[in-house]
């Protein structure tokens, strides 16, 4: 109870936040819309603004970072990056590895079927035996995937208060300072209650777009879309770095 009590007021802090400075959060909305074309510059441009952001969590101040310093912020922001894509690596060899095995397809021919059947059974058992665990690898998957978004948060911040690219591939203190129920519960909320809400609206969108939305309002629907991505990764972003920030202050080395 006092941990939620505690976590409402950081939440709420973070909610406010983007309020502090209409100015900032304006240029915010442009910025992180995913506009085409320029989004994989204004991509760097969001991500450095939010190690920022939680670097003023981390240092106790209250109020937004302002946009200026762009190419620092770009630089910041291009070592975030990097640094999760460091961290999805594993990940995408393994599913890589599994793309490669899929491919292979063990095939007899005719006759063969007819000289050695039980060769044929027996690698039609094993496949089916492959088959089988074929669950249990996007179980474990699946799992890996989770655990990765869970760290990759505390790497962030680690580095964005200590500057150094380095210091976010500690691998032992960001588990220690990620294993509390405080972070546990905000990472929950901050990180799978959202996917679980676009993964509907994605949904919703392919099944009822053409019901809701005329042909000819179609570019309409694109202006809207952007703004409402834009509109959703900027205070989404602001709120989850503030709450990190706080919640991982004093488990930062």
């Amino acid at each position: 109870m006092i941990i939620m009590k505690k976590l409402l007021k950081i939440f709420w802090n973070g909610i406010k936040k983007p309020f502090s400075s209409v100015n900032n959060s304006f240029f915010g909305l442009l910025i992180f819309a995913p506009i085409p074309y320029i989004y994989f510059l204004t991509g760097f441009l969001g991500m450095g603004y939010l190690l920022r952001v939680g670097e003023y969590s981390i240092n106790k101040k209250q109020d937004l970072p302002e946009w200026k310093d762009f190419l620092n912020i770009f630089k910041i922001g291009i070592k975030g990056w990097l640094i999760v894509f460091f961290y999805f690596i594993p990940l995408s060899l393994i599913l890589f590895l599994i793309f490669l095995l899929s491919s292979f397809k063990i095939s007899f021919p005719s006759i063969s079927q007819n000289i050695i059947p039980n060769v044929v059974n027996y690698f039609n058992e094993m496949r089916l035996i492959l088959g089988m665990f074929s669950y249990l690898f996007i179980a474990m998957i699946g799992l890996l995937y989770l655990f990765t978004l869970y760290l990759f948060p505390v790497a962030l911040l680690r580095f964005a208060k200590n500057q150094k690219f380095s210091t976010a591939f500690k691998l032992k203190d960001i588990i220690s300072a990620s294993f509390s129920m405080e972070y546990f519960v905000s990472w929950f909320i901050l990180e799978i209650v959202p996917l679980i809400y676009a993964a509907i609206i994605f949904i919703f969108s392919i099944k009822f777009l053409d019901i809701i939305i005329p042909t000819n309002y179609k570019y309409a629907y694109i202006v809207l879309f952007y703004f409402l991505v834009g509109l959703k990764q900027y205070f989404l972003g602001i709120l989850s770095y503030t709450v990190y920030g706080t919640i991982l202050r004093e488990k930062l080395k």
